[in-house]
């Protein structure tokens, strides 16, 4: 149970027997059937009240436990707001803290991607130093071969 709750139950048990001493027409007790309400069950529970039939003497013992059995469930849904509010904040902080992982985890594919990306132009360097090599080899030939006919040319 709710501390509201309970705080409307002993109230409420701590002024019967002094309404029963100021009001001793106790066999003339009237009940009233409320209809649910769909919309807000809590609605009928806004504020609770003594009938209008209470003697006056008993509106006065019981009004002290009912005050303080309001002021405990308005402190209670106050509570119980702060800490729907703390919880939505948490949600977000944490939701927050997620999304920055999950950028850290891209950042770091990202990095290992480059880091890739890097080796595989290094090594397109290192076969473009052969291959100007292997064409540098090519020229020497050529000038070789070039040098060979001039010299086997009668003219």
């Amino acid at each position: 149970m709710n501390n509201a709750f309970k705080t409307f139950i002993i109230g409420t048990i701590l002024a019967l027997p002094l309404s029963a001493v100021a009001a001793p027409d106790i066999d003339d007790v009237t009940l009233e059937i409320m209809e649910h309400s769909d919309d807000r069950p809590d609605r009928e529970m806004e504020k609770i009240e003594l009938p209008d039939e209470a003697s006056e003497a008993a509106r006065e013992n019981a009004e002290h436990g009912l005050e303080t059995a309001n002021q405990a469930r308005e402190r209670h849904e106050n509570r119980e707001e702060h800490r729907n509010e703390h919880r939505d904040g948490v949600d977000d902080n944490n939701d927050d803290a997620d999304d920055h992982k999950d950028d850290i985890e891209d950042h770091k594919d990202e990095i290992e991607e480059h880091k890739d990306d890097m080796e595989d132009h290094k090594d397109e360097i290192d076969d473009h130093k052969s291959d100007i090599e292997e064409h540098k080899d090519e020229i020497e030939d050529h000038k070789n071969e070039v040098e060979d006919h001039k010299d086997d040319s009668p003219f």
